[in-house]
């Protein structure tokens, strides 16, 4: 049997970053690719994290996160230092400029949310996502659906 599924969840991915890559260059941000959303994001919910806790949360290895901060922390959005009890420990936190751009996409993101899911209708919403979250999971092993 031949499914296209994958292919529509992929070209659905790329849509959706080249809408934030725009959506982003709008407000005159071009230094950053929309990878790093989702470190931004995170630091912007749960405020200064370990690195493995970050690289934990967003599902990346600890050396892609640590590649992907030294962009933010070049650019300006993000600093790190050494954790005050355990100097062995680099903690990642928002800059004010990271902040501003935290804001920013929080608004890209309530704009991919009312533009993916225009015209489906909230129960199917939640078939949707939970159809997808048992795909991940039969990929990864993982029995928690809670992504």
């Amino acid at each position: 049997m031949i499914d296209n599924t994958f292919t529509l969840i992929s070209r659905i991915d790329g849509e959706i970053r080249h809408f934030i890559a725009e959506e982003l260059a709008k407000d005159g941000i071009t230094d950053i690719v929309p990878s790093h959303g989702a470190i931004i994001l995170e630091l912007m919910k749960h405020g200064p994290l370990p690195m493995n806790e970050l690289a934990h949360d967003i599902d990346r290895t600890p050396q892609t996160v640590t590649h992907l901060i030294k962009k933010l922390v070049k650019a300006g959005y993000v600093e790190t230092r050494k954790a005050p009890e355990d100097n062995r420990v680099t903690m990642a936190a928002l800059t004010e400029a990271g902040a501003r751009l935290a804001a920013a996409l929080c608004c890209i993101s309530e704009k991919i949310y009312d533009l993916q899911y225009n015209g489906i209708k909230e129960d199917e919403i939640a078939v949707l996502r939970g159809a997808l979250a048992q795909m991940y999971a039969n990929f990864t092993g993982n029995t928690d659906r809670s992504e």
